[in-house]
């Protein structure tokens, strides 16, 4: 992961928290890691979620989650 800079005390815009409600699991998951690389807390992205999960289930996503490779 790369050096971001962090969204804290802030919650996800109202439209993203209803297109991550859209996806299946798979595109959910890649979905988070865009928005943590793009600063979003762990606890932010935990909280938009129905039902809302946990740091520790998110911070799991990305660690299970192999980002694409440029070829």
């Amino acid at each position: 992961m790369t050096d971001r800079r962090s969204a804290r005390n802030q919650s996800l815009p109202p439209e993203e928290k209803r297109y991550l409600e859209s996806l299946p699991q798979e595109e959910l998951i890649k979905r988070v890691y865009d928005l943590y690389q793009k600063g979003w807390t762990l606890q932010a992205i935990g909280d938009s979620l129905t039902p809302p999960r946990p740091r520790s289930t998110v911070r799991s996503w990305l660690l299970r989650f192999t980002p694409p490779t440029l070829s």
